[in-house]
């Protein structure tokens, strides 16, 4: 059964593409959802969009589950080289 995660993406606050250790970020109005059965499907998928080039690389992406979901909140990033 799937369910459906938010996806919320961020930024540098330079607007460099930085996604190094201690850089601020701010969040990306754009957020959207995705189906899948685990927060781990759901990353892989962002994961995906990122090589295809559907989704901008220089971002971290949040993995928000549904509410009353135990699964945890998962941040990850992909830098400027993918």
């Amino acid at each position: 059964m799937s369910h459906r995660y938010k996806i919320r993406a961020f930024e540098s606050g330079n607007q460099d593409g930085s996604v190094e250790a201690g850089t601020i970020v701010l969040p990306i109005d754009r957020s959207f959802s995705l189906f899948a059965r685990t927060a781990d499907e759901a990353e892989r998928k962002v994961q995906e969009d990122v090589v295809a080039d559907k989704l901008p690389k220089g971002r971290i992406y949040q993995v928000c589950p549904p509410f009353g979901n135990s699964e945890s909140m998962r941040a990850f990033s992909v830098c400027m080289a993918g």
